[in-house]
């Protein structure tokens, strides 16, 4: 057998190891890609339980090289070099951002958390794809947006929580609230729908506001711009 069928069968081998012993989880869910740049994108999802991410990637086009890669990735994360959650302790919602990314370039990925590798989310349905830009040939102006996540009585702060903002014409950007139930999203790094340049946002046009709290809820509303400095003090609601 040659050196690459023993490797194969080895990572195989593992792997089968892997799923006889371990916990089954949940493949991951309502996986977003925003933030996308020339350089850098942010990738998030939740999870049924709490648990901590790490996202594999590679720019690896040969689909057989890039298997190869994602498997010994499982065993030797130094090949990856893997990504890590934002949050340092395991939550129900995941937020990864890749950087030192090389423009107009396609990357592959992986979701990983309890020594499992996922390509497939909780559908069945592929991960979605990413690809970086081309650098904007002119930056857009900064203009934050910001408000507070707050549990039914509007008194304690949620936390973690995703935060998305988006217009029907433009990219999606996201962030999520800080230990007080805080957050803020500059709409200047808002792009048009196909990525190529900066939105041309103005106060009367109308948001998308998404909130996602994995198990502590989650909402969505319409607003307009100028509605956004600050946003009113926002309820999750209880997810079923």
């Amino acid at each position: 057998m040659s050196f690459f069928g023993l490797l194969l069968l080895f990572i195989f081998l593992i792997g089968l190891i892997v799923f006889i012993f371990l916990k089954p989880a949940s493949p991951p869910g309502r996986v977003r890609v925003s933030n996308v740049t020339e350089n850098s994108l942010t990738i998030s999802w939740v999870t049924e339980k709490p648990v901590r991410g790490q996202i594999f990637f590679t720019d690896q086009d040969n689909k057989f090289l890039r298997t190869l890669k994602f498997g010994l990735g499982m065993i030797i994360p130094q090949i990856l070099k893997p990504e890590s959650d934002d949050f340092n302790s395991p939550a129900t919602v995941h937020y990864v951002t890749l950087s030192g990314l090389r423009p107009k370039t396609e990357y592959y990925y992986r979701i990983n958390y309890n020594s499992r590798s996922y390509k497939l989310d909780q559908n069945g349905e592929i991960l979605p794809s990413i690809k970086t830009t081309e650098t904007l040939a002119e930056l857009p102006s900064n203009y934050p947006a910001y408000g507070s996540l707050l549990d039914w009585n509007e008194e304690t702060p949620q936390t973690p929580v995703l935060v998305y903002l988006s217009h029907q014409d433009s990219s999606l950007i996201s962030g999520y609230t800080n230990s007080e139930g805080n957050w803020c999203l500059n709409l200047g790094n808002l792009r048009t729908k196909d990525l190529g340049q900066a939105f041309n946002f103005s106060q009367e046009k109308m948001l998308t506001f998404e909130a996602e709290g994995g198990a502590l809820g989650s909402i969505q509303q319409a607003l307009f711009i100028d509605y956004c400095q600050p946003m009113a003090n926002i309820i999750l609601e209880i997810n079923d």
